[in-house]
């Protein structure tokens, strides 16, 4: 259970409805919420997720236009965007398992958006939604805004298309020496865009995603929901109508006869032959009943609780017909990935800061008092040093950081290389204890290098 959670505000006068201004045009927010779509519920029937259609009138424009993106203020160096989805990608800001299942690019990460006019009229719109159904506290929007951070990404998720090449394997590190690593597998990107289904890592509050093109997204509730969500869990096979499907645990299970898991070292997240027990007997892969899968189309926006709210990303599909905006009314950078067919989600993601920096310092220490490989919660010693396998580095290298980023984020990262990957990717999230120094010693000192450098 979280920190208690403070009650809506005041409902607005239903006589002077808010019509916040986002991008130049007014938002009726009680239209949007009388439309509205409630996706995912909790077990006292609390909203967790909610779809407002074609949210800005105008398919998405006006919300793009608002957030004003920049691509050269993005905090994701050019070139190594791609690192997402290609080898040594990790997983550090999901529960759940990215390696060998995801297929999506990341264009633009920033931890100062320049605009939340969107992000709050949304947010108004679903107290809007929860006010009407009587609920008196937000599941979506919990905390207080003055303890939030925010961040504002843009993901481009391509469309599925044939003569995709096949997959290729890559060493994933987990731990600091040259034998702690799984093989993963890189994906082509022609499988098409897709995303595990998962909850986003503890502190997560609202998150916000405008949808550009057409996808399938699903949600359920964490412990409700049948579909694995650790190792190799996308089978290729005929499960989901010929284009591939999420499995079951039931027929990807750890162990036993039915396991279609590899048992050599190193090899045990892959699936073999990328089949899950039933597509492997001939027979049809399920995927799981509980569920909820929504179709988007370009303007729909989605609102739910990233810590509460089980998400993914089923398929992308060429939408038809296209949305009536005229051409050219999106940046060139958007406009022409989605004439290709692909979807583009721009997503705002509110974290409570106190909460994400404790998990993280805790994660960072119980790593290091471990030697790497998990353990009691333990503060290092002052001044540590950690030892630093050069596979590891190697690793970082080849996606695209320099080297001396690479060590000064392992430094602040107590050596744990998937936490070393976030703090390269978004040098603010590097916890103000290890970035303003303290007792941390040689990791202090870490984090001040590595973000000077990398914000230079």
């Amino acid at each position: 259970p979280g920190p208690p959670v403070p009650p809506l505000p005041a409902a607005p006068p239903p006589t002077a409805p808010p019509r916040p201004m986002v991008g130049g045009a007014a938002i009726d927010i009680q239209a949007a919420a009388v439309d509205a779509k409630v996706l995912l519920r909790g077990k006292r029937g609390e909203v967790l997720a909610v779809v407002f259609r074609n949210f800005d009138g105008a398919h998405g424009r006006h919300v793009v236009k608002s957030a004003d993106i920049r691509p050269g203020e993005s905090n994701i160096r050019p070139g190594t965007a791609k690192a997402m989805a290609e080898p040594g990608r990790t997983s550090s800001l999901t529960k759940g398992n990215s390696i060998s299942n995801d297929n999506f690019e990341v264009l633009f990460n920033s931890s100062q958006p320049r605009s939340l006019d969107a992000l709050r009229a949304v947010r108004a719109a679903v107290w809007a939604v929860e006010e009407s159904e009587g609920q008196q506290q937000s599941r979506i929007f919990a905390a207080a805004e003055e303890g939030l951070d925010c961040s504002l990404r843009v993901h481009d998720f391509p469309l599925k298309q044939e003569g995709a090449a096949p997959s290729k394997l890559a060493r994933m590190f987990y731990g600091l020496s040259s034998d702690q690593f799984n093989w993963c597998r890189v994906l082509d990107r022609k499988e098409g865009g897709r995303m595990h289904g998962h909850v986003d890592e503890d502190g997560t509050d609202g998150v916000v995603l405008l949808n550009l093109g057409e996808c399938d997204m699903f949600f359920d509730q964490p412990g409700r929901c049948k579909a694995r969500q650790t190792r190799e869990t996308w089978c290729v096979g005929g499960g989901g109508g010929g284009e591939g499907h999420w499995v079951v645990w039931d027929d990807a299970p750890h162990k036993g006869k039915e396991s279609r898991y590899r048992t050599e070292e190193h090899y045990t997240h892959l699936l073999r032959d990328r089949l899950c027990a039933a597509c492997a007997r001939g027979e049809k892969g399920r995927e799981c009943r509980s569920c909820e899968r929504v179709r988007l189309r370009s303007g729909d926006v989605v609102a739910f609780s990233g810590c509460a709210a089980f998400h993914g990303v089923r398929a992308v599909y060429r939408e038809q017909p296209p949305p009536p905006t005229a051409r050219g009314s999106l940046p060139d950078w958007m406009e022409s990935r989605l004439g290709l067919g692909h979807r583009v989600s721009v997503q705002w993601r509110l974290t409570d800061r106190k909460r994400a920096e404790a998990k993280r310092l805790n994660e960072s220490r119980a790593f290091a008092a471990s030697g790497g490989e998990g353990g009691p919660s333990a503060a290092p010693p002052p001044a540590a040093t950690f030892r630093v396998d050069p596979a590891v580095v190697d690793s970082l290298s080849a996606m695209g950081f320099p080297r001396e980023d690479a060590l000064a984020a392992l430094a602040a990262a107590f050596g744990d290389a998937a936490r070393a990957v976030d703090y390269l990717v978004d040098p603010s999230s590097v916890p103000a204890s290890r970035a303003q120094g303290g007792r941390e010693g040689e990791a202090s000192r870490g984090a001040r290098t590595m973000a000077e450098r990398i914000r230079s």
